[in-house]
């Protein structure tokens, strides 16, 4: 079995898994790259849609055969993410525990060599489960152009980045993960502070939105050193 097989039967289930914990996503859509590369096989299937917790791998969740490049994605109704004002309420109310969990964690570290670690990355653990998982969005072809393009940005930034984001992962698993965002691009790594490594590389569709509901904190650079900026 080839590689690209194994890297997206292991994607697929674990894909699902993050959607069934999202507790909105109740179906979801296969899709395939569209190229001339899409087999008689997979080609039928790009678009179709299936209960969330139907399927198993090869019949209604990729991959379909050896080689399969297909990928799943959520399908989230509108009345499932329809916001209620106590809903919102709620998230807005998380999204400032989380903003004060991580200043006061920040407080009590040295952020500058965290941020030097930070921009310090130059390798993408699982880069294949991401690939599969991300990589279309932004128009990598390939693994390896996928991970050429993770270099370029951690590049871009150590050169050129002057502000990071830094939010907590949720109120369960309060670890802190930090963002560099490539604006030009709209193309974001996420760097875990507990495992010490990247931990995705993706498109972000609307930053704005990001930075609304997640509320991160931002490490700025001031006179050559990263510093947790005033609140």
């Amino acid at each position: 079995m080839s590689a690209q097989t194994e890297t997206t039967r292991a994607a697929a289930p674990g894909t699902r898994i993050d959607f069934v914990q999202s507790g909105v996503v109740k179906r979801i859509e296969i899709r395939t790259a569209m190229d001339e590369r899409v087999c008689p096989v997979c080609g039928p299937l790009h678009g179709t849609r299936h209960a969330l917790e139907s399927g198993v791998v090869g019949r209604g969740l990729p991959p379909f055969h050896p080689g399969c490049r297909c990928w799943i994605v959520a399908v989230v109704e509108d009345a499932a993410v329809a916001k209620t004002p106590e809903q919102r309420g709620r998230n807005y109310a998380m999204a400032l525990r989380g903003r004060e969990y991580v200043t006061r964690q920040l407080k009590t570290m040295d952020v500058d060599a965290l941020a030097r670690q930070v921009l310090a990355a130059d390798e993408l653990p699982a880069a294949g489960y991401h690939f599969v998982k991300h990589g279309c969005e932004m128009g990598a072809a390939s693994e390896a152009e996928y991970v050429a393009l993770f270099r370029e940005v951690m590049e871009y930034a150590r050169q050129q980045s002057n502000v990071l984001f830094v939010a907590w992962r949720n109120e369960r698993r309060p670890d802190l993960m930090w963002y560099i965002f490539d604006g030009e691009r709209g193309l974001a790594v996420q760097f875990n502070q507990m495992t010490g490594q990247a931990h995705s590389f993706y498109k972000v569709k609307n930053w704005g939105a990001f930075l609304t509901h997640v509320r991160p904190v931002q490490v700025i650079l001031v006179d050559g050193r990263w510093e947790l900026k005033p609140q």
